[in-house]
């Protein structure tokens, strides 16, 4: 996923676990695997990237949650 393109975009979840580096993952397990979400703000920090999607307004997601659409 490409971290530094903050524009509002259509992007899938692969994975839904809690297992990632950094923050974000508490929330992984409200993510439905295939599904496509509505970003809405990505946060890079040092170690990790924070996602904001559209449909789970306020919650935060690690961004290897999630991969491009073409």
């Amino acid at each position: 996923m490409d971290i530094y393109n903050t524009k509002p975009r259509k992007i899938k979840c692969v994975r839904n676990d809690e297992d990632v580096w950094g923050d974000g993952g508490e929330n992984h397990h409200l993510l439905e695997i295939g599904k496509e979400y509505t970003l809405e703000d990505i946060i890079v920090h040092s170690w990790h990237t924070i996602v904001y999607i559209e449909e789970f307004p306020d919650m935060k997601f690690n961004s290897v949650a999630f991969e491009e659409i073409d």
